[in-house]
């Protein structure tokens, strides 16, 4: 669905204002709900998020085309915003922990799901 947002914000030359709000909207609520680290690591991830509001820590690889989506929204270049600097951050991390999903495994390739340390120690 993110992804949507923002490919049909750029298919309408950048016009579509109502939907660069929407994906903005959508990113920032992926930032302030899904968001979490792992420990002692300190990876990047974006949970799960269970009907009754809690949040399991636990990523798609799937969902390792968050940092590409993050990165082309932030250097679509007719629409810099003070987020900016913030979701090319994002997606850095996220990258980063896309990366030590695939490298960490004998194959190298990804679990379907990652389950993540929440604790320390």
């Amino acid at each position: 669905y993110y992804e949507y947002l923002l490919k049909s914000w750029l298919q309408s030359n950048r016009t579509d204002e109502r939907q660069w709000k929407r994906y903005e909207g959508a990113v920032e609520a992926i930032r302030r709900r899904l968001l979490r680290r792992s420990k002692p690591s300190n990876l990047t991830f974006v949970g799960e998020l269970h009907p009754d509001g809690t949040l399991s820590p636990k990523m798609d690889h799937l969902a390792c085309f968050l940092p590409g989506m993050l990165a082309l929204g932030a250097m679509s270049g007719a629409h810099i915003s003070t987020r900016t600097a913030a979701h090319l951050d994002l997606a850095e991390k996220l990258m980063d922990t896309c990366l030590e999903m695939y490298s960490r495994m004998p194959t190298g390739l990804s679990a379907e799901i990652v389950v993540f340390n929440r604790r320390a120690g």
